[in-house]
């Protein structure tokens, strides 16, 4: 939109508006729910963007990215006072199981990169040209949150929790031969693994009682 429209973020930013509208409005209508971070970044992209065009200033799309990153760090550093637990163990622990201390330091990795983000936004818009910005926006910031997501994978493999799938498998190979108490004596203990409610250096112990139980 931005080259159509002569270089005029004015023209550019309310069909981006609109877009960011409709695919929100899609997602409700097949999820029937939005997640909180694109709920959250199309509440600011339409509030900085209409802030832009009312007042003809650039600089409140400018801020925008920093505004939204520096939210999304305060958020996992504050977060854990309300949940008792790393903010993304609370949004992930269902699909990725890790460790205690693997949340930890991914949940701290992530602060520092939001904030990251944040600064170099800021210094980008401050020194460059608004053309440089667009296609740094656009160009720059989604590749480099690819990045470092894919170097998040080392982290999660170290501190994966592989003794789940060793319960899983124990109980599969098992499961004929188990009443149904058993089955669910066994289902629940995989699912206090998998939900994270068994602390990392008790993790062994139970998988020991799963086998136990799934052989007896």
């Amino acid at each position: 939109y931005y080259y159509d429209s002569g270089k005029d973020l004015k023209i550019a930013i309310p069909p981006f508006i609109i877009a960011t509208i409709i695919a929100l409005g899609i997602m409700w209508f097949l999820e029937k729910k939005i997640p909180k971070v694109p709920l959250i970044s199309g509440v600011l992209i339409t509030f900085f963007g209409g802030l832009t065009i009312y007042f003809n200033n650039p600089v409140f799309i400018y801020i925008k990215p920093t505004i939204i990153n520096i939210l999304f760090g305060l958020a996992l550093i504050f977060g854990r006072y309300f949940t008792n637990e790393p903010v993304l163990k609370k949004l992930m622990g269902k699909s990725i199981a890790l460790t205690n201390e693997g949340w930890e330091i991914l949940n701290k990795r992530w602060i520092y990169f939001f904030f990251a983000l944040a600064i170099l936004n800021e210094l980008v818009w401050r020194t460059q040209s608004e053309e440089f910005w667009v296609n740094f926006k656009v160009w720059g910031l989604l590749p480099i949150s690819f990045i470092f997501t894919a170097f998040q994978i080392g982290l999660i493999n170290k501190y994966k929790i592989n003794e789940i799938l060793d319960a899983v498998n124990v109980i599969l190979n098992h499961k004929d031969k188990m009443t149904e108490k058993k089955k669910e004596t066994v289902l629940r203990l995989v699912d206090e693994i998998k939900e994270n409610k068994v602390n990392s250096d008790e993790i062994p112990k139970t998988t020991e009682n799963i086998i136990a139980q799934a052989e007896k």
